[in-house]
Protein backbone atom coordinates (compact mmCIF):
# COMPACT_ATOMS: atom_id res chain seq x y z
CA UNK A 1 0.00 0.00 0.00
CA UNK A 2 1.45 3.64 -1.21
CA UNK A 3 1.65 5.98 1.61
CA UNK A 4 -0.35 9.29 0.99
CA UNK A 5 0.78 12.79 1.85
CA UNK A 6 0.45 13.41 5.97
CA UNK A 7 -2.95 14.80 7.04
CA UNK A 8 -2.99 17.84 9.28
CA UNK A 9 -6.52 17.41 11.55
CA UNK A 10 -8.76 20.20 10.76
CA UNK A 11 -11.04 20.32 13.93
CA UNK A 12 -9.56 18.99 17.92
CA UNK A 13 -11.90 17.72 20.22
CA UNK A 14 -12.18 19.87 23.29
CA UNK A 15 -9.43 17.15 25.35
CA UNK A 16 -7.39 17.08 21.83
CA UNK A 17 -7.39 21.45 21.98
CA UNK A 18 -6.78 20.72 25.66
CA UNK A 19 -3.37 18.75 25.08
CA UNK A 20 -2.50 21.01 22.43
CA UNK A 21 -2.50 23.84 25.22
CA UNK A 22 -1.27 22.02 27.60
CA UNK A 23 2.34 21.09 25.60
CA UNK A 24 2.62 24.56 24.74
CA UNK A 25 2.77 24.79 28.79
CA UNK A 26 4.88 22.29 29.82
CA UNK A 27 6.87 21.02 27.05
CA UNK A 28 8.01 17.27 27.45
CA UNK A 29 6.27 17.26 30.56
CA UNK A 30 3.36 17.21 29.35
CA UNK A 31 1.08 13.80 29.51
CA UNK A 32 -2.78 13.62 27.95
CA UNK A 33 -3.11 11.69 31.99
CA UNK A 34 -3.35 15.50 33.39
CA UNK A 35 -6.73 15.97 31.96
CA UNK A 36 -7.71 13.66 34.05
CA UNK A 37 -6.50 15.13 37.13
CA UNK A 38 -9.26 16.90 39.74
CA UNK A 39 -10.26 20.42 38.22
CA UNK A 40 -9.06 22.31 41.08
CA UNK A 41 -5.49 20.85 40.00
CA UNK A 42 -2.99 24.13 39.08
CA UNK A 43 -2.28 22.74 35.43
CA UNK A 44 -5.59 21.61 34.47
CA UNK A 45 -7.04 24.95 36.32
CA UNK A 46 -4.69 27.10 34.02
CA UNK A 47 -5.44 24.66 30.71
CA UNK A 48 -9.18 25.38 31.79
CA UNK A 49 -8.98 29.44 32.07
CA UNK A 50 -7.41 29.13 28.59
CA UNK A 51 -10.19 26.99 26.88
CA UNK A 52 -12.32 29.92 28.12
CA UNK A 53 -10.30 32.60 26.98
CA UNK A 54 -10.16 31.18 23.63
CA UNK A 55 -14.14 30.39 23.39
CA UNK A 56 -15.13 33.96 24.72
CA UNK A 57 -12.54 35.59 22.10
CA UNK A 58 -14.86 34.07 19.19
CA UNK A 59 -11.36 34.30 17.24
CA UNK A 60 -11.24 29.82 17.27
CA UNK A 61 -13.98 28.51 15.27
CA UNK A 62 -16.09 26.01 17.28
CA UNK A 63 -18.27 23.74 16.34
CA UNK A 64 -21.24 22.06 18.75
CA UNK A 65 -22.99 18.49 18.08
CA UNK A 66 -20.82 17.16 15.69
CA UNK A 67 -20.83 20.13 13.60
CA UNK A 68 -24.55 20.86 13.74
CA UNK A 69 -24.36 24.03 15.51
CA UNK A 70 -21.69 26.89 15.78
CA UNK A 71 -20.49 27.87 19.18
CA UNK A 72 -21.28 31.66 19.68
CA UNK A 73 -18.66 33.60 22.08
CA UNK A 74 -21.65 35.20 24.11
CA UNK A 75 -22.44 31.50 25.40
CA UNK A 76 -19.09 31.57 27.68
CA UNK A 77 -20.66 34.19 29.22
CA UNK A 78 -23.69 33.22 30.48
CA UNK A 79 -24.24 31.94 33.31
CA UNK A 80 -23.45 28.35 34.66
CA UNK A 81 -20.77 28.24 31.57
CA UNK A 82 -18.88 24.96 32.73
CA UNK A 83 -15.71 23.01 30.49
CA UNK A 84 -15.59 19.44 31.48
CA UNK A 85 -12.24 18.04 30.07
CA UNK A 86 -12.97 15.10 31.80
CA UNK A 87 -16.15 14.73 30.04
CA UNK A 88 -14.89 16.15 26.68
CA UNK A 89 -17.73 18.79 26.79
CA UNK A 90 -18.83 22.26 27.87
CA UNK A 91 -22.36 22.82 29.64
CA UNK A 92 -24.47 25.71 28.86
CA UNK A 93 -26.93 25.92 32.08
CA UNK A 94 -28.69 28.88 30.80
CA UNK A 95 -30.29 26.91 27.48
CA UNK A 96 -29.65 24.02 29.18
CA UNK A 97 -27.36 22.17 26.98
CA UNK A 98 -24.72 20.16 26.98
CA UNK A 99 -22.30 19.59 24.21
CA UNK A 100 -19.30 17.88 22.56
CA UNK A 101 -17.75 20.79 20.77
CA UNK A 102 -14.82 20.64 18.14
CA UNK A 103 -12.08 23.61 17.80
CA UNK A 104 -10.21 24.67 14.66
CA UNK A 105 -7.05 23.45 14.46
CA UNK A 106 -5.19 26.03 12.41
CA UNK A 107 -7.62 29.10 14.05
CA UNK A 108 -6.51 27.54 17.85
CA UNK A 109 -2.71 27.24 16.58
CA UNK A 110 -3.30 31.10 15.69
CA UNK A 111 -4.59 32.16 18.59
CA UNK A 112 -1.77 30.25 20.54
CA UNK A 113 0.72 31.67 18.49
CA UNK A 114 -0.83 35.29 18.89
CA UNK A 115 -1.23 35.65 22.39
CA UNK A 116 1.46 33.14 23.55
CA UNK A 117 3.46 35.83 25.73
CA UNK A 118 0.05 36.90 27.30
CA UNK A 119 -1.78 33.47 28.22
CA UNK A 120 0.09 32.37 30.73
CA UNK A 121 -0.49 34.33 33.99
CA UNK A 122 -0.19 37.35 31.56
CA UNK A 123 3.87 37.68 31.80
CA UNK A 124 7.00 37.59 29.41
CA UNK A 125 9.63 34.92 29.78
CA UNK A 126 11.70 37.52 31.24
CA UNK A 127 9.03 38.38 33.96
CA UNK A 128 8.96 34.81 34.53
CA UNK A 129 12.31 34.20 35.03
CA UNK A 130 12.80 36.88 37.09
CA UNK A 131 9.82 35.95 39.61
CA UNK A 132 11.10 32.42 39.59
CA UNK A 133 14.42 33.60 40.51
CA UNK A 134 12.88 36.07 43.40
CA UNK A 135 11.14 33.17 44.95
CA UNK A 136 13.87 30.38 44.56
CA UNK A 137 16.09 32.72 46.43
CA UNK A 138 13.84 33.44 48.76
CA UNK A 139 12.87 30.14 49.65
CA UNK A 140 16.50 29.09 49.77
CA UNK A 141 17.02 30.96 52.38
CA UNK A 142 15.33 28.30 54.72
CA UNK A 143 15.75 24.81 54.72
CA UNK A 144 14.43 22.11 51.80
CA UNK A 145 11.07 20.80 52.31
CA UNK A 146 10.52 19.35 48.62
CA UNK A 147 12.12 17.74 46.21
CA UNK A 148 13.79 19.75 42.98
CA UNK A 149 10.63 17.98 40.39
CA UNK A 150 8.20 19.74 43.28
CA UNK A 151 9.89 22.92 43.04
CA UNK A 152 10.04 22.63 39.38
CA UNK A 153 6.07 21.56 38.76
CA UNK A 154 5.70 24.34 40.82
CA UNK A 155 7.80 27.13 39.28
CA UNK A 156 6.21 25.82 35.52
CA UNK A 157 2.88 26.22 36.44
CA UNK A 158 3.54 29.33 38.62
CA UNK A 159 6.00 31.52 36.82
CA UNK A 160 4.93 29.35 32.90
CA UNK A 161 9.04 29.51 32.92
CA UNK A 162 10.98 26.26 31.04
CA UNK A 163 12.18 23.06 32.58
CA UNK A 164 15.56 23.85 31.33
CA UNK A 165 15.17 27.73 32.68
CA UNK A 166 14.36 26.49 35.92
CA UNK A 167 17.43 24.14 35.76
CA UNK A 168 19.89 27.04 35.20
CA UNK A 169 17.76 28.97 37.93
CA UNK A 170 18.30 26.14 40.69
CA UNK A 171 21.75 25.59 39.18
CA UNK A 172 23.01 28.85 39.78
CA UNK A 173 20.94 29.35 43.04
CA UNK A 174 21.65 26.16 44.82
CA UNK A 175 25.18 26.83 44.11
CA UNK A 176 25.52 29.76 45.72
CA UNK A 177 23.75 28.65 48.92
CA UNK A 178 25.36 24.63 48.79
CA UNK A 179 24.05 22.68 52.04
CA UNK A 180 20.57 20.30 51.52
CA UNK A 181 19.51 22.54 48.29
CA UNK A 182 22.13 21.28 46.33
CA UNK A 183 21.38 17.60 47.42
CA UNK A 184 19.32 15.09 45.71
CA UNK A 185 15.76 14.38 47.15
CA UNK A 186 13.91 15.28 49.47
CA UNK A 187 15.31 16.03 52.76
CA UNK A 188 15.19 13.50 55.64
CA UNK A 189 12.77 14.28 58.27
CA UNK A 190 13.94 14.20 62.00
CA UNK A 191 12.56 11.78 64.15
Amino acid sequence: MKAGPLRRKTWLSLREAAARIGQALLNTDWSDRILDRDPSDRTVSLITRDIYVILSSGEVKTLLDEGYHEFEAKFAQYPGFEIDLRENRIRVQEIQASSCCQLNAADLDVFLLKHHKTRFHGQSSDEGRDKCLARLRQLMASPKTKTKSDYKREAKTTFGVSGREFDRIWEQLSADTGGAWSQPGRPKSKR
